[in-house]
């Protein structure tokens, strides 16, 4: 749950963030209610609540593209700013050769790997 809100906070743009956000949490609350109230038999409460996620997972990650960060993280800076520059398009409307950073002054740092044990946390 946690990641899902932090993807969809990454990905939205600010003027509708806190809606998308709202709103996901609000179905989330709701749907546990009204499945709790209707089902006597936890285990196909459990199956069912269960059902649609991993439906949502396999069909949605064939379409949502990666995190810029992860992307950054990994070292695929082609990637990424081929990915900030679909955001950029999306969250605006113009065009994407608009967007105003043509490369990444990324080249100079480290780029963090797994190995390096330097991660997130």
């Amino acid at each position: 749950m946690v990641v899902a809100i932090t993807y969809l906070a990454e990905l939205h743009p600010p003027r509708n963030r806190g809606a998308a956000i709202g709103c996901m949490q609000i179905f989330w609350v709701v749907g546990t209610i009204a499945f709790q109230a209707t089902f006597l038999s936890w285990r196909f409460l459990v199956g069912l609540s269960v059902a649609p996620p991993i439906v949502l997972v396999l069909v949605i990650v064939t379409f949502l593209p990666e995190s810029p960060r992860y992307l950054l993280t990994r070292g695929k800076v082609r990637l990424t700013i081929k990915a900030l520059q679909t955001m950029f398009a999306m969250n605006t409307g113009m065009q994407r050769d608009k967007y105003p950073v043509g490369k990444s002054g990324c080249g100079k740092r480290r780029v963090v790997s797994e190995e390096d044990g330097d991660g997130w946390i």
